[in-house]
């Protein structure tokens, strides 16, 4: 059954208009009952194990941290965001199984629940992943940029165009032993709100292969995001 969440909701003539994935200009009601104009908003899914009523980023647990980086996921597909509702911990964000689990308990039901989302974000706060440099949006180049500068991280030409160049970022402020933030954080504090990766744009031959779906997106700063509606599953 579909639990309204949140508070004011869209009418059905307006959300009719968001397609899933997509990027929209609008000025709505949204899930926590504010007004926005001009916000771009995508329509995307989350699956859990639990039932929340609100999503965030420092207590994800299923993120691989070689993928997308650690966030709240979201993908373009409700089928693959339901292949996560029996979802356990990913070792690698080093949280113990079962003390993560409990950590999910204690937050909230262990309900198995399946969340329709929007987030409230522009193209310019979003680093795809497979996409090297010059092929970033603009904002993100400078992001970038000021990141190295800041941190004193060495990006060669080879780095930079290369397809892995977020994992190559990520991978060089981890390997710094001068920086105590995760690169998530840094990212969030940079104005990088979310990573996105497009199997369709950046790896076709890889398509349909993903648990989570051709596009996915892994959110850093969870304040963009609005549950709109959640499907639990006794």
């Amino acid at each position: 059954y579909n639990i309204q969440a949140g508070g004011a909701f869209v009418d059905e003539e307006d959300r009719q208009e968001f397609a899933t994935g997509s990027i929209v200009k609008a000025g709505v009601a949204l899930g926590k009952g504010i007004v926005k104009e001009g916000s771009n908003i995508i329509k995307l899914w989350h699956g859990s194990p639990n039932n929340f009523n609100e999503l965030r980023a420092d207590k994800a647990i299923d993120s691989d941290s070689l993928s997308l980086g650690r966030g709240v996921a979201a993908t373009e597909e409700p089928e693959a965001a339901k292949k996560y509702l029996k979802a356990t911990p990913d070792s690698s964000i080093g949280i113990k199984a079962t003390d993560a689990l409990q950590e999910r308990t204690d937050r909230g039901s262990d309900i198995p629940t399946l969340y329709e989302v929007e987030a409230r974000i522009e193209e310019g706060e979003i680093i795809r992943t497979g996409t090297n440099f010059k092929d970033q949006p603009s904002e993100i180049q400078n992001k970038i940029t000021t990141i190295a500068k800041d941190y004193n991280i060495k990006l060669s030409e080879s780095d930079k165009s290369s397809k892995r160049l977020f994992y190559i970022l990520m991978k060089k402020i981890r390997d710094e032993q001068n920086i105590n933030l995760t690169a998530e954080t840094i990212f969030k504090n940079y104005g990088i709100k979310a990573a996105k990766r497009d199997l369709n744009k950046t790896s076709p031959s890889l398509k349909d292969m993903s648990t989570g779906g051709n596009t996915e997106y892994s959110f850093f700063d969870d304040s963009v995001l609005d549950i709109i509606s959640k499907e639990t599953q006794q």
